[in-house]
């Protein structure tokens, strides 16, 4: 912030006074339930100064570094905070990186990336469907006058077994009505769309895209598990990357999933996440390199079918991790 109140950058962050990664006191991005990302807001006009800022202050109150879990780490943010650490040639240590599914606007004239059986088994859902009726799918907004959307995806979402345990944001009143806040709240900034499959008038599948720009998220989805012989949830997937063109300001979804989950069968794109800390002094950049060192060893005795590797990088860092 400067002197006239202007904000150039903005995140929620607590203290810690240690982590496997960095055993020391630093920041760390705070992570909520439906957290599905980390990161930092900035000002492109200002994001070397303000990082520089940033990091001056947290090395002056003692904190070490500054860990984002779930961390988008090819991307712009990743790339300027890499890039201000090899600057200083401090060190950026990447764990735990997972590849999960996305859908670009390339995507939407080809089939790249799904297999014959799958395609096969697509269109065996389909015609399922069309027994019953007339197969459609659309992007819907929703609005205080009409929030018709968000009570179909609550309605489906907490169908099946996410219902059953109790996990479904419809499985308790503080849920449901924190969901329907957001909603209503995004609606009013055009940041929020839902994709829905029908069967004639009837609505049998929901997946909430949140919208950051152009790129959207897949919150989550919904099915009526009525209709499993059609495979629901893989054709709204299907449909949604078909018909990307018609979602407004849309260049990319990014899927929200661990991989191995249906999407990586019908979304072609792969996103790299992990848990990264970007270190803010020498001292920090010291522990997280011998903290690195120290659990490859003990991964090296435990065997191959110890942990996940990670990786530390020094001063020539580029917000590590493994290629999408």
């Amino acid at each position: 912030m400067d002197a006239d109140g202007r904000w150039y950058a903005a995140g929620v962050f607590e203290a810690v006074t240690g982590s496997r990664q960095l055993p020391a006191p630093h920041l760390q991005a705070v992570r909520g339930q439906h957290c599905f990302l980390s990161g930092l807001l900035l000002d492109p006009a200002h994001a070397g100064e303000a990082i520089g800022a940033i990091w001056r202050a947290l090395d002056a109150q003692g904190l070490h570094g500054v860990a984002f879990p779930q961390f988008p780490i090819e991307s712009r943010l990743g790339d300027l905070l890499s890039s201000h650490c090899s600057g200083q040639q401090l060190a950026v240590v990447t764990d735990g990186v997972q590849h999960r599914a996305t859908v670009s606007l390339d995507d939407a004239s080809n089939n790249v990336g799904i297999s014959e059986k799958r395609t096969k088994s697509l269109q065996k859902g389909r015609r399922a469907l069309a027994r019953h009726g007339n197969v459609g799918s659309r992007f819907r907004d929703c609005s205080r006058d009409d929030p018709s959307a968000i009570d179909e995806f609550l309605r489906l979402e907490s169908l099946g077994w996410k219902g059953e345990a109790g996990s479904s944001l419809a499985s308790t009143r503080r849920e449901a009505d924190w969901f329907r806040t957001v909603a209503l709240s995004l609606s009013m900034q055009d940041r929020i769309r839902f994709a829905e499959l029908l069967v004639d008038d009837r609505v049998i599948a929901s997946m909430c895209l949140l919208r950051a720009q152009s790129e959207y998220f897949a919150f989550k989805i919904g099915w009526d598990p009525q209709w499993e012989r059609g495979c629901p949830g893989f054709l709204l997937a299907a449909e949604v990357r078909a018909h990307l063109g018609q979602l407004t300001g849309c260049e990319r979804i990014d899927g929200c999933a661990r991989p191995g989950s249906f999407l990586d069968h019908v979304w072609p794109g792969r996103m790299a996440v992990g848990d990264v800390v970007f270190t803010t002094n020498r001292f920090g950049s010291m522990l997280a390199i011998g903290t690195q060192w120290a659990r490859s060893l003990l991964r090296k005795w435990r065997g191959p079918a110890g942990e996940v590797p990670q990786r530390a990088v020094g001063s020539d860092a580029v917000a590590g991790g493994t290629p999408a």
